[in-house]
Order: C-alpha cells, then structure tokens, then sequence
C-alpha cells in the first residue's frame, strides 16, 4: 500500500520518496488527535485510459492495516514545456506556426520547495474548531458507564491554525515570476498546512483603481478582514510597478494589518528592495510583543537616525523571499519563538512622494552594464548570467533547463537579479496577457561579449552543446547535421529553422574566440562536436631590446610624487579639553576598484618607537579596573618599523563588496558580500566600515585585493599597528612614557565612537551612538589615519602571546607554530570603553569568529 501511494504521488505531484515522506508526517502533525476512516479510493472501470486525480493528501491517513486495492497507476507522461519561444521573421504566422518547440522536462522555479515548507512548521498548530464537532470517546465511555445511556459526549474537533489568503500582484513585471508564483501556490495547497487556501489578483485597472479578484470576479478588500485574526495574507510582489507608489495601497495595507497578519513575499533579492517602492520606507526589524500577532503590533526596531526624524511611525510590513532561512525566522518571530527578528517596513504616505522613479539621461555602455551588475549581484546570480551569455535563445524555460542542469544551487532570487540586471531586454512587448513562457529575450549589444569573458568557456561550451543535441534531436537530425546548418544556415530553406539555427552560429562564434580560435568569416564557424581543421603556424623574426628604467630616483624622491592632502590633529588634555591644535601634511595613493570606488593608502614613514606599556602606567590600570589584561602589554621594547602603505580608513562596507563580488579573485573560500551588521537606506551606509568579518575572511579579502590590483596587500603587523597609531614623530631613541592614546589624554565623543558614556580620565560623560559611524568623522592622528580609536576593532596578521618577551624587534608578524592559536585585533571599537581603545591594547580572540565590531584596515608594501 505504501509503496503504491508513493508511486501515486511521485507521479502525480513529482515528489520523491523523502519528499512523500515529509508529506505523511505533516498529514499526521494535522490530525493529531482526530480519528476518522477515510473509505478506501474504488478504481474506475476505464482506469487505463483516464489520468487519476492526485490522492486527497489533506484527509489522515489511517493507521489500521488498509485493505488491498488492486491499483496500478497509469504511466503519467511528464511535464514539457517548449523552450524556444516565437520567432519574429513574419508577423502573419499563427502562434502554433510561429515558433518550433524543443520539448524537454520542465524544470522548477521554486528550487526548494520542500525546504520552503519546513520552514513554515512553526504555524502548524491545530486549534478546537467553533464549527465542526467529533465524539469524545473516553468522555462517552464513562458517560455510558455512570448512566447506562449510550449518549455519544462531542469535542470541538482540531483543525489548522490559521487559513490563508495568497494575493498575488498581477502588475506587467510580475509576468517573470509567473511560472513560480504558480509553484508556490501548488506546494501551499497540496501540503496542507492552512485551514484553507485562498489565491487572490490584486492590480490596477483602467481607472487606476486597486481591484482584487478571484475566479469568481472582483472583489472588495475589506473580504479578507477576519475579525478572528486567523486569516494570513501574503503578498507575492517585487513592488517595482506604480501601484506601490500610489496612496491607496496603504489604505487596503492599512485595513489588512489591522486585523490580518500580513507580509509581504518579495521576489527579489534583499540588495535589490532599497531600488523598489520600498527604498522610501523605512527599514526595521520586528519581533513579536507577545500579545497579539497583528503587525501594528509588532516591536519595530530601526537605527538611530531614523528614531531621530520620527520615522517609526506607518504601516509595519514584514518582507521575506522564497528563501526558506528567511520564511523560518519569519514564522519563528510571527509565533513569538525566541527573540527571533524578520527584516521589513515601516510604510509611511508622506514618504510615497519621493519614490517618483526617474530614468537617467545617458545610456551605460556595455561594460559599464556588466561592471554594475558584476559588483552589486551574488555570485550565482553572476555565474547565471554567464552560462546564460552562452544560451542561442533566452526563455524563462531556458533559464529553468539552465539552473536544473547546470547551477542546481540557484534559486528564484538569482534569477530576479539577472533579469532585473540591466544586461536583458525582451524581444516583443509584453503585456498583462502574454504567456511568460513564450517571451523571448535578449542580451543588450555588447553585453553578451562582456559576459562571456567571465564565464569559464568549458562551461559555455556545454551549454552550446547541450542546447544543440536537445534540438538536433528533436529535429531529427544528427549532430553532424546540425553542425553542417549552423556553419551555413544561410542554406536552409526551411525560414521557420534557419531562424532558429542562426543564433547558435553567432554565439559559437562568440565561444570559440574566447577559447583563442580565429574565427576567419561568418558561416564557415564550427560547434562543439565539429571537425576542428589543422591550423598552419607561421614563424616571425623579431629582436629583443631591454631597457633600462632607473632614473636614479631615491625612495623619498618617489614619496614626493604621490598625491597630498592636508588636515589638522589636535591635542586635549585629562578634561579633555584641546590644548593644541596643528595642520600637517600627508601623502597618499589612490588605488581604483573599479565602478568610481577607489581605497586611499597612506604613507607611513619609518622609525623607531617603543612598543607596549611601561610598567607603572600597567599597575596604575590593573589597580583602577581591577583587570590583569593589562599585563599583556609589557615589557615595553624598542622596534624599528619600515615604511609602509595604510589605509586611510577602515575597509568600508562599498569597498569590501566592490571587491568580493570580483568572483574570479577568489584565492580558497567564499566571502559574504554584505555581511554587516549596520545596514540602512542611506548613502552613508556604504561608508560605514564592514564588520562582522572573521580573520580568515580579512585574509581572503587582502589575498584578493593583491590579484586586482596586483600588489602587495595584508593585513598590518601588531607592530605596524601601534607604530602607525601612535604617530609619534619626536626622538624615540629614548625610552618614552606615552600617552594612552593619540589625541593625548583621554578620549571624548566628539573625537571617536565608543563608549562615551564610560569615563576614561576627567572629561565628561559623551553620546553614545550605539552603532558605527561612516568613516572618516572624527580628526585623524599625525600621520593622517582615522578612525584608530573605535568604530571597529582591526585585525592584525600576528598570531597572539600573552606578554612581548622575545617579540621581534623588526616590526615582522609574530607567528607560531601552535594552529589552535588565536588572533590580534586593535584600536577598540563603538561598543568598547575607552580603555579598551588605548594605543597598546590586545585582544586576543578566535580567528574564524566575526562579530559586529571587528573590522579590518590593510597596509601595502612601500617602495
């Protein structure tokens, strides 16, 4: 019996046995409690000729040994779609001429379904029912035992928690995610999981009124108001459509929210919502209060700036994707499980003003296309994009067939980000009535070039040759065959294929000069699986010249030539008063990360300084914070530091993604491009410094700022650090006492995030800002370098010791043999006391652990 429901529901719904299984136990986790006999299903006389309907997967299933049905399944024939979509040689055509279909198996949208549904056991809780009844058959047994009636006692029955009400936006540029749209509503529907399951279109119509429809007509918004608060709505969209910046979309929100959970499920992915209607919005967190699961309700935590202007106050929006992490900590928060928090909106009318959208004046070139895309897309969404550049034809079957096969990690989100790139472009027109499945793309002049050169080629090779089998194949010709029409498909007769066989002469031609063949003429080209010619090989003579470049340029000569920028540091004393003030100078340069981000190195003179603490100012900390830490700072010793290069600031959240997303860099592990804690909307964002960085990770990012720029880049020595810290100019060949920090005494709030609300000497209690602040907002030390104290702590390359006893005296890493061995970091950061932000001080922690105030500053090798 088992054995022929899961062939039933492999067939039928395309589950595989550990997917049926999941669905038995979620049929269970229901009807816990709840007995009833289900009659067993009676074949039809002409089964061999009728499809069956799938198996009613939302009644128990019973736990009696079932009687034997003599059911054979029907071979069920599966799921094709046609992946080349209509040609545009001749407008007369009927669609069923228009085009010629290459049937293959259909390949999901919804990459996980399964997963996607796992995550949502939070809301699966059963409730007694105020509609439907079942015996109590321990309650009607004592009944008949004490009253010898045989009265039958009822309990409400158990039934889901919650029904659900899909509203689905039907806006032009939904029609991408049609076909997974579709998926999602099936997989809510045959899992069971709501009381009901209701799909709804909401869009504008022609008097730009909100409509909201089902298969029934059109509807009123204040439908889906359940006065018992157990009806959840989700909003399929990608908000990129006017209707989102309109003033009545927030009254239907508001009217839902009051007595709905709501969310939005967003189709794109989270880098890309600041570009929707929801840029305007203001970004939160929620949690849940605990008192009711209405989204006015919710706890709504923003950044400061947005508390400041007053901005918490709207229409609060959840958003999660089809990203089942996010669906998890979504259902986990609306059920009140933890201190779980979901990223959203808090949606305000006055604000629907400013999201007006605008179109730039001047059209970006291919390359700047690409380089756009390169830096702000995830990784798979740009190894999508490349295998794609190798596909003769684009359609949304295409992509599937592409993601199956060959990228089975992507999901619908990558395929957002590609499309909604700014590299596609649609052949014909699309409209609210045209099938998604037969829309045929394009890539922008150029940008298929530019894609190709980041794609390996043996990737686009078999892309090219799998698409040219699958419609060789269908064709009923051979690959030779097919080779021979696409080398002249000027010669088909057939104008229905050769306008489907001249794409694949281009892009072939495209391939093999990326693999570094000549390509002599159109139409003499080959494919994968043609006979290569042998190449004939002429020899040239040439002479070789070498020549000298030294122009007897010494190293101070060659620092003069770099750029200059001039700044004051100043000087306070205990109170924390400034008791001096001076302008210097110095020299810098530039180094390009491409799309107009650049990272600024500054020029570290060489000397001689002493390292760590003197012994009485270490017992003068021990005895005030009662902390032995300090010890770790001593002896104080002499070390000389060559020049180096460092960074002005911080490693900035724009800089590290501009140079993560440069996949082809990777040196040994993956890095998260945006893995900041402190994110918001505004530009400044990007000039927050990145943290939330593990050592491994800063090491990964140095290796591959080396490749991109071809120099020498790591992380800075301990001694460097503090060298560079300190900026102590005067004679250091003397051993000094040194004040705790560079700007001299202590440390206020208008010269560092930290802690201000910790006292460090005599100043006074500062703000304390509770987040990182962009770079460069305070006054730089000496040598030119901000932030040193606070914001984030920085890692250093050096492995850690508790004291400096046999420390290198050359300004070299410190390094030992031990792998369990922890890490340095430097400088403090925003949540630190100021002590912990002194020059000298040592953190020592693990060096695959990132936390939302460890950073990273770079050096480079000076010449």
């Amino acid at each position: 019996m088992i054995e022929q429901l899961i062939t039933i529901l492999g067939s039928e719904l395309d589950l595989n046995p550990t997917e049926v299984a999941d669905l038995l136990w979620l049929t269970l986790e229901r009807q816990k409690h709840i007995q009833t006999h289900p009659s067993p299903p009676t074949p039809s006389p002409d089964i061999e000729t009728q499809t069956p309907s799938p198996p009613p997967i939302q009644q128990p299933i019973e736990t009696p040994s079932p009687p034997t049905i003599n059911y054979s399944p029907p071979a069920i024939t599966p799921s094709t779609v046609s992946i080349y979509a209509t040609t545009q040689t001749r407008t007369s055509r009927t669609p069923e001429s228009d085009y010629i279909p290459l049937s293959v198996p259909d390949a999901r949208s919804l990459r996980e379904p399964l997963n996607f549904i796992r995550a949502l056991k939070p809301l699966l809780r059963n409730v007694p029912s105020s509609t439907e009844q079942v015996i109590d058959e321990s309650a009607t047994v004592d009944w008949i035992a004490q009253t010898d009636l045989w009265i039958p006692q009822l309990q409400p029955a158990l039934e889901p928690w919650l029904e659900l009400a899909l509203v689905i936006d039907e806006s032009e540029s939904m029609i991408l995610w049609r076909h997974a749209v579709d998926e999602l509503e099936q997989t809510l529907k045959h899992y069971g999981m709501f009381r009901d399951v209701r799909v709804w279109g909401m869009g504008r119509d022609q008097a730009n009124q909100i409509y909201l429809r089902s298969q029934t007509g059109s509807h009123s918004a204040k439908e889906l108001i359940d006065p018992q608060n157990r009806r959840l709505i989700i909003l399929v969209s990608d908000t990129t459509d006017e209707l989102w910046r309109e003033a009545q979309i927030l009254s239907v929100l508001a009217e839902w929210t009051a007595s709905n959970p709501v969310v939005i499920l967003q189709m794109l992915p989270a880098w890309m919502w600041s570009r929707t209607a929801l840029g305007v919005a203001t970004p939160a967190q929620f949690r849940s209060s605990g008192i009711s699961l209405l989204n006015p309700h919710l706890r709504v935590e923003v950044n400061r700036l947005a508390k400041r202007r007053r901005l918490t106050q709207g229409i609060n929006i959840p958003v999660i994707t089809l990203e089942p992490e996010r669906a998890r900590v979504w259902s986990q928060m609306l059920t009140g499980q933890g201190e779980a928090q979901t990223p959203g909106y808090v949606l305000r009318p006055d604000l629907l003003a400013a999201s007006k959208r605008t179109k730039s004046a001047q059209t970006p070139t291919a390359q700047e296309r690409v380089s756009h895309f390169t830096l702000n897309a995830s990784p798979l969404a740009q190894r999508l994009a490349g295998l794609l550049a190798a596909a003769p034809i684009i359609t949304m079957p295409v992509v599937r067939l592409i993601q199956d096969s060959m990228l089975e990690e992507s999901q619908q989100i990558q395929v957002a980000e590609v499309f909604l790139g700014g590299l596609l472009q649609p052949v014909t027109e699309i409209t609210p009535d045209t099938n998604p499945e037969q829309v045929q793309y394009e890539f922008i002049d150029g940008v298929r070039e530019e894609l190709l050169k980041l794609v390996p080629v043996p990737d686009s090779e078999q892309v090219l040759d799998q698409v040219s089998r699958d419609l060789a194949k269908k064709l009923g010709k051979t690959l030779r065959e097919f080779v021979a029409w696409v080398r002249n498909p000027d010669q088909i007769e057939d104008e229905e294929i050769g306008a489907v066989i001249k794409p694949f002469a281009r892009v072939t031609q495209d391939i093999l000069q990326q693999l570094g063949y000549e390509v002599a003429a159109d139409g003499e080209e080959t494919v994968p699986g043609s006979e290569v010619e042998e190449l004939s090989l002429d020899t040239y003579t040439f002479e070789v010249v070498f020549i000298d470049t030294d122009d007897g340029d010494t190293a101070d000569s060659v620092v003069e030539k770099l750029n200059q920028f001039s700044f004051e540091t100043v000087t306070v004393n205990r109170k924390g008063e400034i008791i001096n003030t001076e302008t210097k100078t110095a020299h810098y340069l530039t180094e390009d990360l491409g799309d107009g981000i650049t990272l600024d190195m500054v020029y570290i003179p060489g000397g001689t300084f002493w390292m760590g603490t003197e012994d009485e100012e270490i017992e003068r900390l021990c005895e005030k914070y009662d902390r032995e830490y300090f010890r770790q700072e001593r002896p104080q010793h002499q070390v000389t530091v060559p020049p180096v290069f460092m960074g002005k600031y911080p490693i900035t959240q724009e800089q590290w993604k501009a140079v993560v997303n440069m996949t082809h860099l990777k040196v040994k592990r993956d890095l998260n491009p945006e893995p900041a804690h402190f994110k918001d909307d505004s530009p400044s964002r990007w000039d927050r410094p990145v943290e939330q960085v593990s050592w491994y990770d800063a090491i990964e990012f140095c290796q591959r700022l080396s490749k991109l720029t071809e120099q020498d880049y790591r992380l800075p020595t301990e001694t460097e650090w503090e060298y560079a810290c300190r900026a102590v100019t005067s004679d250091l060949s003397e051993k000094l006492s040194y004040p705790p920090f560079h700007f001299g005494e202590t440390l206020t709030d208008k010269l560092a995030n930290y802690r201000a609300s910790s006292i460090y000497a005599d100043e006074p209690e500062g703000e304390y800002p509770e987040e990182t602040t962009p770079v460069g907002c305070f006054l730089p030390n000496a040598f030119g370098l901000y932030d040193m104290h606070g914001n984030v702590y920085e890692w250093c390359e050096d492995d850690y010791h508790e004291s400096y006893e046999n420390a290198p005296t050359d300004a070299s890493a410190w390094l030992s043999s031990d792998k369990n061995i922890t890490k340095t970091l430097r400088g403090g950061s925003w949540l630190s006391d100021p002590y912990y932000c002194r020059c000298a001080y040592r953190l020592n922690v693990d060096p695959d652990l990132g936390y939302y105030s460890f950073g990273l500053r770079v050096v480079r090798v000076s010449p």
